[in-house]
């Protein structure tokens, strides 16, 4: 008689929380000459225990195929962390929580371009939300977040909304030539920079088309930047649906974030625009809550004055940064002691 410690059911709760166990597994296994072995013996463990052997037959098949991956160069693997969170079409799934959950260790950070950040919390990390009115700099942020994070090494795919393509080029090319210290060298960004026009009916398959041409094997980390998430959840399919879809698929573009940063541990981060509700608060509760760091732009109390805060922050310091100076010819927001 085989002794197993297999508890029933317990495979069945890993498949349905199989973005928090998949990492556990593959770190634990898949330097192991054994692998298989142990697969093939975890099967037979699970069934002697009295649970479904289809679900075992799942659970080592959803094992395999991890393995698979983790041998993959560093850019496949971006890719298929991308493809494995939930989709979007979904529904938001951000209030189960794990019970098995392991304390997440700090995420890769990367600059935002804007000194004042940077100084107080290190960088962008995780799911990064830039939240605000209109007109208030936060798209300006998110492009010099962008083109910052490129020129330190990292692959950005910048998705936008809002502005056309030609709009979208003319910002990268002020933000560019209007560098402090002199002017940015553009070849090195745009090796790592993607600028995508997010056309109404931009689908998240869109997406993973478009983040194949900007990966490369060799990529080890990456940031995409959404701009802004409202608009996409609009032009996914809810602009005729009413209000609760609209809600309902931006929590779930913000769930989607969450994921990837999990599964991937924070190789691939995403930089999210969003509006404030009158409250003042990210519209979409479950974005909010899934939010590694917030960072809110208000209305300054002077004319293009607006006041910066990092409303959140899971792992560093949080606080306001003091009131900025948007100059839109700079594409930067600016300090009384200079340049941000």
């Amino acid at each position: 008689m085989t002794l197993t410690l297999w508890k029933p059911g317990l495979a069945q709760k890993i498949l349905d929380y199989w973005e928090f166990h998949e990492q556990n597994f593959v770190r634990l296994w898949v330097e192991r000459s054994d692998f298989a072995e142990r697969v093939a013996q975890l099967e037979r463990n699970i069934v002697e225990a009295g649970e479904d052997p289809v679900v075992a037959r799942n659970l080592a098949l959803r094992l395999n195929r991890a393995h698979e991956a983790a041998a993959a160069p560093l850019g496949e693997q971006i890719l298929g962390w991308l493809g494995q969170a939930t989709d979007p079409s979904l529904h938001a799934t951000s209030e189960r929580q794990d019970p098995f959950e392991a304390v997440e260790s700090r995420l890769m950070q990367w600059p935002t371009g804007l000194k004042a950040i940077d100084e107080m919390t290190g960088g962008g990390y995780g799911l990064t939300v830039f939240a605000g009115a209109p007109k208030l700099g936060k798209s300006m942020s998110a492009m010099g977040a962008a083109i910052t994070a490129a020129q330190a090494g990292w692959t950005v795919l910048y998705v936008n909304a809002e502005l056309s393509p030609r709009e979208i080029h003319e910002r990268v090319m002020q933000y560019v030539t209007n560098a402090p210290g002199g002017r940015i060298n553009p070849v090195a960004i745009n090796l790592n920079l993607e600028c995508i026009h997010a056309h109404t009916g931009f689908t998240f398959k869109d997406l993973l088309a478009r983040a194949e041409s900007a990966i490369h094997l060799d990529t080890d980390r990456m940031v995409v930047v959404l701009d802004s998430i409202n608009r996409l959840a609009k032009n996914d399919g809810t602009r005729k649906q009413g209000e609760y879809h609209y809600f309902r698929r931006l929590d779930a573009w913000g769930e989607w974030a969450r994921l990837v940063v999990r599964l991937s541990e924070g190789r691939v981060s995403v930089l999210a625009v969003s509006e404030l509700n009158r409250s003042m608060q990210i519209k979409g509760a479950d974005l909010e809550y899934a939010a590694n760091l917030v960072v809110r732009h208000t209305k300054g109390e002077r004319r293009n004055a607006v006041n910066i805060d990092v409303m959140y922050s899971r792992e560093t310091q949080s606080g306001s940064l003091g009131e900025h100076e948007i100059h839109w010819r700079m594409q930067r927001f600016v300090r009384l002691e200079g340049v941000s």
